[in-house]
């Protein structure tokens, strides 16, 4: 009779080794596995076998700063400090918790670590801006600020220390100082930083940049639009006047986005549906002629201007005294809540009313009827 092996028995020393090699890879794999999808899933953290911790550690210390909890938190973040190489964001952990726990001594220790070291995480940076900043070392404080830019760090924390740059006149020249340095940070203040500072400020810094080449008359020009359309008058003087020359002359209406960049006060010709427009010279005036065949009026043009506060008259001129009888001249306020007036005094006369406040940049539109006409100049008096 022939004795049937168990399946047990009848495995190799070799084999069975091999598959308890294979138990122990599969462990390993899905324990490294839960660990690492910790990072932005925190909930497989009790199921991390304890060899693989190190993302769950940094999620418990996570959780439990977000619901301030400090029991058994600080020996968790020590935890996290005997993984080699140490992350920068693990001493922000530990230093987070001390902070959490009142220990200021412990928190600062840490912190002047990780400064010291140069890493770029986000409490590290925060850190060493605001201490240079309060040293006033404000080209220090500038290249932390950048740093954060450059490694996208939250608003949340980037806007505050932008506000406290500008908001210090040394802060304000040492950002200008470091901006030709740093094309991408230029483009984002011209762009950006209006949202967050004042006028002023912005104009204070665009001014002090563009003397060292940064920005051009295009970039300018932007730049100048951005605080018009702030109603900032006086400040998009500042930078416009003084470094790309004086407004376009108002009586021309044919002066629109022409040359190297379109000056902030050129007439522009929005795209409308139906509307089709003809740049020519009759007689050697430059005229404009335009057909619209939707029974909406549309915009013809418009551009911003800088009347002064009280009373105005717009004159439109056409060819062989064409009747102007429907169309509209639109005066409003940019950037401001003042309200404009506007009266039809004649076929091609208007009378309009500046406010004396909240109206120091105006927007003026010429909107016209269905069909076609032709328009030379406009003279504002």
């Amino acid at each position: 009779m022939t004795k049937v092996k168990a399946p047990f028995e009848a495995l190799s020393f070799a084999g069975a080794i091999w598959i308890l090699a294979l138990i122990v890879i599969a462990w390993a794999s899905i324990g490294t596995e839960l660990d690492f999808s910790t990072q932005k899933q925190p909930e497989p953290i009790i199921s991390v076998p304890l060899p693989f911790r190190a993302f769950a550690w940094e999620a418990d210390v996570h959780a439990a700063l977000k619901q301030q909890n400090t029991e058994g938190t600080a020996e968790t973040a020590k935890k996290l400090i005997a993984v080699r190489p140490v992350p920068a964001r693990n001493l922000s952990l530990l230093a987070s918790v001390a902070i959490l726990r009142k220990d200021q001594k412990t928190a600062g220790s840490i912190l002047q670590v990780t400064v010291q070291r140069g890493w770029r995480d986000l409490l590290s940076q925060l850190t060493a801006f605001n201490g240079a900043a309060n040293f006033g070392e404000w080209k220090f404080a500038v290249q932390r600020f950048i740093a954060m830019r450059k490694t996208q760090q939250p608003r949340e924390f980037t806007i505050p220390a932008l506000e406290t740059l500008a908001n210090n006149p040394a802060g304000r020249i040492a950002y200008a100082q470091l901006l030709p340095d740093n094309p991408n940070e230029a483009h984002y203040f011209l762009t950006y930083a209006l949202r967050w500072i004042s006028p002023e400020t912005y104009a204070s810094i665009i001014q002090q940049t563009s003397k060292n080449g940064v920005y051009d008359c295009a970039a300018l020009a932007r730049a100048t639009t951005n605080l018009l359309k702030k109603g900032a008058a006086s400040d998009a003087q500042l930078i416009w006047h003084k470094s790309c020359g004086e407004a376009t002359p108002i009586a021309s209406i044919s002066a629109g986005s022409q040359g190297e960049y379109a000056s902030p006060f050129a007439w522009t010709f929005p795209s409308q549906p139906g509307l089709l427009r003809h740049f020519e010279k009759k007689n050697g005036e430059a005229v404009i002629s335009y057909h619209n065949s939707d029974n909406l009026k549309r915009n013809l043009a418009s551009r911003l201007i800088l009347l002064a506060p009280g009373q105005h008259r717009i004159n439109l001129s056409t060819p062989a005294n064409q009747s102007l009888e429907n169309l509209n001249i639109i005066l409003r306020c940019a950037g401001g809540n003042g309200h404009t007036r506007v009266q039809r005094q004649s076929d091609n006369s208007w009378m309009v009313q500046v406010p004396s406040t909240a109206c120091s940049v105006q927007k003026l539109i010429i909107s016209v009827p269905r069909g076609r006409g032709t328009i030379a100049d406009i003279v504002i008096e």
